[in-house]
């Protein structure tokens, strides 16, 4: 599947892209780029799905780097 870019730098996404998505008008996208690929990846709603949810669906490996436990006392306002 294909779309072409405008003059303006607009791309049309297929009606069947948005339907299967369920994309609405005003629906935000972020934008990925890699190298030389365009990667749009839809903003979850507020749904309850954290930032560590959408890590974990990063098509990329990553790694987590373990934490130093801080045992100090927490300060007082």
């Amino acid at each position: 599947m294909t779309a072409a870019l405008s003059s303006d730098g607009n791309i049309v996404l297929p009606q069947s892209v948005r339907d299967q998505l369920n994309l609405q008008p005003g629906d935000d996208l972020n934008i990925i780029v890699d190298e030389d690929e365009i990667i749009l990846r839809r903003v979850a709603p507020e749904s309850g799905r954290d930032w560590v949810d959408t890590l974990l669906a990063c098509p990329y490996p990553f790694e987590v780097p373990e934490r130093e436990k801080d045992d100090s006392p927490p300060l007082e306002l």
